[in-house]
């Protein structure tokens, strides 16, 4: 069973930060650093007590809790710094209408990749502003995703309903509940969005409460950096 969490603060957490510091298997718990996992489940920048310490590839990393610890341990790469650009995992979602719909499909394209929920608040607000910037930068070559991670029997029902509600008429799929996309991608909390170029990289990533402004400025000038080089 996933377990996700929903930010709520407008707080975006932009994950092209700066590496984790390194630290020490003798630290005391007068040190501190920012936590890797609340960093991502929380939005958290503030440096906190290190409680707990483990290693992975080389690098020590400090926790504020043997929770957080444990949580990292279960899937290091997920709370790691992440590198740019990297290839995209391709994945299969299905549509509203139960159908089939593999990310190939988009190969050649931008796509900025939305995980959303319906029970998640600042997702179902973004959802009008996803549709604004497709229809912006669809024939400039952008398409944008939203993948719902919605699960359940009536799963499809509760989106369906929620993008009415909401207008959004961008491409809007359900996850799989098996090999899903949430899963290839790591995904933690909810909002998440992957831009992914059109040689299938991805070149930038953000979740928590993302300020979309932001997300948009970025792409114009990934796009327009790209058109530039020829």
């Amino acid at each position: 069973m996933k377990s996700f969490f929903c930010c709520i603060v407008f707080l975006p957490l932009v994950l092209f930060f700066s590496a984790v510091s390194a630290q020490s298997p003798d630290q005391s718990a007068e040190e501190k650093t920012v936590c890797p996992v609340c960093r991502v489940h929380e939005g958290e920048t503030e440096a906190e007590p290190v409680t707990a310490t483990a290693e992975y590839q080389g690098e020590t990393f400090g926790f504020c809790s043997a929770d957080c610890k444990a949580a990292f341990l279960e899937d290091p790469e997920a709370y790691r710094t992440p590198v740019f650009p990297r290839p995209a995992p391709e994945f299969q979602v299905l549509d509203l209408e139960g159908q089939d719909f593999a990310s190939s499909a988009l190969k050649g394209r931008w796509v900025l990749l939305d995980f959303w929920a319906t029970w998640c608040q600042p997702c179902v607000q973004d959802l009008p502003r996803l549709t604004r910037l497709h229809e912006s930068l669809e024939k400039e070559g952008l398409t944008v995703v939203s993948v719902s991670i919605d699960e359940g029997k009536g799963a499809t029902r509760k989106v369906s309903r929620m993008i009415r509600k909401r207008g959004a008429t961008h491409p809007v799929f359900l996850d799989r509940e098996e090999d899903s996309a949430w899963a290839a991608y790591r995904v933690k909390v909810v909002p998440a969005q992957f831009l992914i170029d059109d040689q299938g990289r991805i070149v930038a990533q953000w979740s928590g409460k993302v300020d979309l402004q932001q997300v948009e400025e970025e792409i114009r000038r990934r796009m327009e950096e790209e058109r530039a080089d020829g």
